[in-house]
């Protein structure tokens, strides 16, 4: 259909399409490569699936052992990795332990069902960026891992209980 976008001379003069090009910073495309690590299958794709919902993150692992987390964040260098502590085959936070020894860039947000003081002393000492609660809302871990993908360190920590357990161990 002629009419007045035809561009005289041009390869889209006459009944070519329109074509628009949008030139865009890097920035704006900048996808947060996250790792799920989750020892139960059911909850490990369902946080991939929640994930996959939001434009800015990119799951590009999801393992069900503790003895996958390393390989796989070497091979594909996540800025988050999102730990279950009990998954199976080598302790979560060993894990962390190794995945901050050989990729100190990768921010480490630890899933847990609940906030036993050893297990946060532990945590702390393996200078995790966060951790959370399994009873925490969507939106809430979709909010940690952009703001440890950010530069944001222990903000992540969430819960008050957490805070006042966690006050007496770091003073």
């Amino acid at each position: 259909m002629r009419g007045d976008h035809d561009w005289p001379g041009t390869p889209f003069a006459g009944d070519s399409l329109q074509v628009f090009v949008c030139f865009l910073s890097a920035e704006v495309f900048a996808m947060i490569k996250v790792l799920v690590a989750e020892n139960i299958r059911l909850l490990r794709e369902a946080l991939v699936t929640l994930l996959r919902l939001e434009g800015d993150i990119d799951v590009v692992a999801a393992v069900g052992t503790g003895d996958a987390i390393i390989p796989a964040a070497i091979r594909l260098r996540p800025d988050v990795a999102i730990i279950e502590i009990t998954v199976p085959d080598h302790d979560g936070l060993d894990a962390v332990v190794e995945l901050r020894r050989r990729l100190p860039a990768c921010r480490v947000l630890i899933l847990a069902g609940s906030c036993q003081p050893a297990v946060l002393r532990r945590s702390i000492q393996a200078q995790v960026n966060g951790f959370m609660l399994k009873d925490a809302g969507p939106h809430e871990l979709v909010h940690a891992i952009r703001t440890l993908a950010g530069g944001g360190g222990r903000s992540s920590i969430q819960n008050l209980r957490i805070r006042q357990l966690i006050t007496p161990m770091v003073h």
